[in-house]
């Protein structure tokens, strides 16, 4: 019976650490979206939609969907999401009203969803001789 309740215990926390990933995955990422087309991430925070198991080639993953809001001036707020599986941005949706697209520069405005490369970062040019 303990070992059952270890089990437990040990599998909460591993989720738990998975979801805080997850977020910061989706914060940082939508907050990139929003700054490449000059709209204000706002309130610097992401939250859980939805969250369900979906059948890949790899076997189940987590699917979970992130929402946000982002303003163009600060004076209307408007929705957007993340869509997530697993650890990989599948895309993130920005719902942007006519009256600001043209200032947005959105890419493909007739469903406003974006493919998504995730950010590459490299180490900087003194990090490297530094481990060398």
């Amino acid at each position: 019976m303990d070992l059952l309740i270890i089990l437990f215990l040990a599998l909460l926390a591993w989720f738990w650490y998975d979801s805080v990933k997850a977020r910061e995955l989706a914060m940082k990422e939508s907050f990139f979206s929003c700054q490449q087309r000059g709209l204000q991430f706002l309130d610097a925070s992401v939250f859980l939609k939805k969250i369900r198991f979906r059948q890949t080639t790899n076997g189940f993953r987590f699917y979970r969907q992130y929402g946000f809001e982002f303003s163009k001036g600060g004076y209307h707020r408007y929705s957007g999401y993340c869509d997530l599986l697993q650890h990989n941005i599948q895309a993130i949706h920005l719902d942007i009203p006519p009256d600001i697209q043209a200032d947005a520069e959105i890419i493909n405005p007739k469903n406003q969803v974006f493919g998504f490369q995730p950010q590459k970062y490299l180490p900087l040019q003194n990090d490297k001789n530094k481990n060398a």
